[in-house]
């Protein structure tokens, strides 16, 4: 594929409302827009000081150090144990599955070999003509390869 052409559908969006009468005369939106040259602006970063007007210390251990400790943990040295519970749902499940039921019955019975693929194709309908919405002479296929000599549904 060479390029790809992006359509940008413009839609009209009815607020209800004449805005005209909220903004003032000769409003221009985008007026300026362009104006500005980033590359001339310089950004500073102000360091701010934050003060919480009580003494931290007063709040916590003696000898805190908040970052002790931070580069001890070893997560190679960490056993994960999953615990498995027992859910109890409050009824029997056997007063409503047949005698002898076995979920796993016939898990490994399936050969794929014997089992055919069976597209059904249906149409859609849109109530409405596509052909409108899209470009003269439009072809959703243009650029695709049409070389289909092996499919694989593995």
């Amino acid at each position: 594929m060479k390029s790809i052409e992006v359509i940008e559908i413009e839609e009209e969006v009815e607020l209800g409302f004449d805005t005209t009468k909220y903004l003032p005369k000769n409003f221009n939106a985008l007026k300026g827009m362009y104006d500005l040259d980033m590359n001339t602006i310089e950004v500073i970063e102000i360091e701010e000081e934050v003060e919480l007007n009580f003494d931290t210390v007063n709040y916590l251990p003696k000898n805190f150090n908040a970052l002790k400790g931070k580069h001890d943990l070893d997560l190679d040295t960490i056993e994960v144990i999953e615990i498995e519970e027992e859910v109890e749902l409050g009824f029997d499940t056997a007063n409503y599955l047949p005698e002898n039921f076995n979920a796993l019955k016939g898990k490994h019975d399936l050969d794929w070999n014997t089992i055919e693929l069976v597209e059904i194709d249906e149409e859609v309908e849109l109530d409405f003509d596509t052909a409108s919405y899209l470009p003269v002479n439009f072809n959703p296929y243009s650029g695709m390869q049409k070389d289909l000599t092996e499919v694989c549904l593995n």
